[in-house]
Formats: C-alpha cells, structure tokens, sequence
C-alpha cells in the first residue's frame, strides 16, 4: 500500500508538473508569436522606410549633381552611411525574427518531449530501481571480498619482508665471502713468492694445494651468495 501510494503521489506530481510545463510552453508560444508578429510588422515598416528613403536618395542624388563637388561628396557620404544604416536595420530584424522562430521550433519541440506520459516515466523508474539493487548486490560482493584481500596484502606484506631479510643477509654474505676472498688471494699470492720444495715431485704439481682449495670454495660460495641475491630480488 505504501508503494501504492508512493506511485500515485509520483504520478500526481508527474501530472501537475507536465501540465505547469504545458502551461509555461503555451504562455511561450503565444509571446513567441506575438513577438514574431511585431518583428515582421516592424520589418514590412522598415522595408517601407526603405522604399521612401530610396526615393529621397534619387531626389538628393539629382540635387546633389548640380551643387558644388564637395557638397555632393558630403551627401554621398550621408547617403551611404544612411544605406548602410539601414541594411544593418534590416539584417538585425532577420536576424531576430529567424531567433524568434527557431525559439518557437524549440519550444514546440520541448512541448513534444514533455508530452510523455506518466506510463513511460513509471516504467523508466522501475528499471533505475532494478539497476540500483543490482548495484547494491555488487557493492556487497565486493565488500565481502575486502577480508580476503587484506590477508593476501598482508601475506604479500610478509613475503616481501622476508625477501628483504633474504636478500640482506645474501649481501652480508657477500661481503663477509669478497673479504675471505682477499685475504686468500693475498694468502696464494705469499704462498706463490716462497719455492715449492722438490721432494714432492708430480704429485704437489697435479693436486692443488689447500690455499687453490680454500680459493675454489670461496669462489663457489660467492656465486651461491649471487644466485640467493639473484633470486632475492626477483622475489
């Protein structure tokens, strides 16, 4: 009942205001009309002012042809700045009597428009209020998705955390894995200063010694470091 009497309200108002805006377009219609009515009594006076002052114009110019050369310059002058008057005159009137008109034609298309019945302006409210429910559904489906997100942000959070703490203990590795790599170089390079003694033979030149050894594994640990930075970062 209340939505009854919601749609009866709605389509009261709907009524009053269609029948206010047919009122306001008729009111505009006849000034419209009156109005275009002036301009054109006021155009077809003009045109006779026209007519009279063309005549004037031959009488002043057969005048003008026995008075001395400047004067027929001034009056040639006046006349042309009476003609240009007048042109201006008579193009301002088109001008508003063709804004009348296509004021009139706006109007009377409006009217059109307006004249729409409350049938159609009901039918267009129903969909608006499907559309809005659809809306609403959307709006709660998305808010129920808002937990979930914020624990996969915070896993991701995390993931990244430990990829940092990853990736700085691989740089601290690196560099504790360049300084031993230093001092064994420095330790080879001693090393390679003092003579290998002879006894040995072939067996001291085929297997390396422990410094080469020590050398290898620093090696293979720095590029082990690099790899976990590598893979650190791409995390």
């Amino acid at each position: 009942r209340e939505l009854q009497r919601s749609e009866n309200y709605a389509q009261r108002a709907a009524a009053e205001a269609l029948e206010r805006q047919e009122q306001a377009l008729e009111r505009t219609r006849d000034e419209a009309a009156a109005l275009l009515t002036a301009t054109k009594s006021e155009l077809a006076q003009s045109q006779r002012e026209a007519a009279i002052a063309s005549l004037d114009v031959q009488q002043l110019k057969a005048e003008l042809s026995r008075s001395e050369d400047q004067a027929q310059r001034q009056a040639a002058e006046m006349l042309e700045e009476r003609e240009r008057q007048l042109a201006a005159a008579r193009r301002e009137l088109e001008e508003a009597v063709k804004g009348v008109e296509d004021e009139l034609a706006v109007a009377t298309r409006e009217s059109a428009v307006a004249s729409l019945d409350v049938c159609q302006l009901k039918s267009a409210l129903e969909v608006n209020q499907l559309q809005i429910g659809d809306l609403q559904t959307q709006l709660r489906s998305e808010r129920s998705k808002i937990p979930s997100l914020q624990r996969e942000v915070k896993e991701l959070q995390q993931q990244l955390d430990a990829s940092r703490n990853a990736f700085g203990a691989a740089l601290e590795t690196n560099e504790a894995l360049r300084a031993e790599m230093a001092a064994l170089a420095e330790e080879l390079k001693s090393s390679e200063m003092v003579p290998r003694r002879h006894g040995a033979g072939s067996e001291s030149d085929s297997e390396p010694t422990e410094l080469e050894q020590q050398a290898a594994r620093a090696a293979a640990g720095l590029e082990e470091a690099r790899a976990e930075a590598a893979r650190a970062r791409a995390e």
